[in-house]
């Protein structure tokens, strides 16, 4: 059930409620009007594409027990529940900084281009063990789904929250900053990632530096040395610091000492000491996730030995790394997303893998203009290596196809679909080899549902 009531929703500045049963409660917030289950408070959110209140009375028909918005909808059931607002942003912001206010927890907060969800996960569990945490669920990283993640679930009495920040424009990370409040907070890479928006990668850092708006006057930011633009804002950065990364000049420094298809031992080093873990994964972009998720615990003061304890119950996020065995193949599935630097990164591990391997490759998105030339900087590391086969899916990735049909060993190993629903059957035999399949693309071309389909 969703944490709050019309009591607590009379105490936010602006909320006029015309209609409702001071017992009523509801099963959890909703911003859709397509995907009403019954029990939802519906939030009518107006933006520059659409605007929610015309769905108002469909999410009431559909079920809904009441709804927040700017119109007044005339004949009512009474056990509905109607709260009128100035604007149903400023509701969600107000309402989650009111649950938030009298708490004492510590705040941590990360952003980047990718990685975040993943280093999320372990910074949690690395702080979490003996405490009470609130972590935002899944990929709850937007200007919507803080504020919303945290009137859903923060209770009042945590201890600590771990927060990821995302963002589709500028000024969407500062505001969610400036509502945590983060006592640490961590920039942990800047990539060509949602270039759309931001134009390039000096775009992009200017939004991830917004997580700094927000950062306690005594807090700590960390930031990754070996990422040339997140060490530029460090050079930036008069507050206090720690740069991390696996060059001589981190202040927190890790490195892998061996690596097999299924696990890694690797080192950390920090003021002096050092600290070896062995880790359940075998890719670099999990150690390095695991190299952030480690330096923002020690800065938050958590004990090494703690960070080791909970180390062996670590486990990929969904559809990022993870590898299943389907049928009689072992798919090494990495398909939430992808840009070229992490695209390249995977291909290079995938290729030490033992046996016969196939790539399946689906369109990196949102790239803009940069968009061909992302894509033939993949194509160029496929050239690197020597894959059985590679499967192209959707779009730009037919560029990818064009570059690899020059090269002769690749001519008749490599194959195009326009959409991964045409692949599908293709995919399905794939699956019947005895071979290792990686699954990478971007979330909006559907090969992460080709995976679980298959299953």
């Amino acid at each position: 059930m969703v944490n709050r009531d019309l009591s607590f929703f009379e105490t936010l500045s602006g909320v006029k409620i015309v209609h409702g049963n001071r017992d009523q409660s509801f099963s959890r917030y909703a911003y859709d009007s397509r995907r009403i289950e019954g029990g939802e408070l519906f939030l009518a959110f107006a933006t520059e594409k659409n605007d929610g209140n015309r769905y108002i009375e469909e999410a009431l028909r559909k079920g809904a027990s009441g709804y927040v918005g700017q119109r007044e909808i005339p004949g009512l059931r009474p056990e509905k529940t109607a709260l009128i607002v100035e604007d149903t942003w400023n509701f969600l912001l107000d309402g989650a900084r009111k649950a938030m206010e009298a708490s004492q927890a510590k705040i941590v907060a990360l952003t980047g281009s990718c990685g975040k969800t993943t280093t999320k996960e372990m910074t949690s569990r690395f702080l979490g063990r003996g405490r009470r945490i609130f972590s935002t669920p899944g990929s709850f990283n937007s200007a919507m789904g803080v504020p919303l993640s945290i009137l859903e679930g923060w209770k009042g009495d945590e201890e600590v929250g771990v927060f990821e920040l995302g963002a589709n424009g500028f000024g969407e990370i500062a505001r969610n900053s400036r509502l945590l409040r983060p006592h640490v907070a961590a920039l942990l890479n800047v990539h060509p990632v949602h270039v759309e928006f931001f134009r390039d990668e000096e775009g992009v850092l200017a939004a991830k530096k917004e997580i700094l708006k927000g950062l306690r006057e005594e807090g700590t930011a960390l930031f990754n040395g070996d990422d040339p633009y997140t060490l530029k804002a460090a050079k930036e950065y008069s507050g206090r610091k720690i740069l991390f990364g696996t060059g001589e000049e981190a202040e927190i420094r890790g490195r892998i000492l061996r690596r097999d298809g299924e696990s890694m031992d690797v080192q950390i080093r920090w003021n002096g000491k050092s600290r070896a873990f062995t880790l359940p994964f075998f890719l670099t972009s999990h150690f390095l996730n695991f190299l952030s998720a480690a330096s923002l615990a020690i800065a938050f003061g958590e004990a090494p030995e703690r960070i080791e304890e909970a180390v062996s119950g670590l486990v990929p996020v969904s559809h990022r790394g993870e590898i299943r065995k389907i049928r009689r193949a072992k798919v090494l599935d990495d398909s939430y997303n992808a840009n070229a630097d992490a695209f390249r990164m995977v291909l290079g591990d995938f290729a030490e893998l033992p046996g016969r391997k196939i790539v399946v490759a689906g369109e990196m998105l949102e790239l803009g203009e940069k968009s061909e030339g992302e894509h033939l900087r993949v194509a160029e590391k496929i050239l690197e290596e020597r894959f059985d086969g590679v499967y192209l899916v959707q779009g730009q990735a037919f560029r990818i196809y064009e570059r690899l049909r020059e090269d002769p060993w690749y001519r008749e190993r490599v194959f195009y679909y326009d959409q991964a629903k045409e692949f599908k059957e293709r995919f399905g035999r794939l699956l019947e080899e005895e071979q290792t399949v990686l699954v990478k693309g971007s979330f909006g071309t559907q090969l992460w549902k080709l995976v679980e389909e298959s299953q």
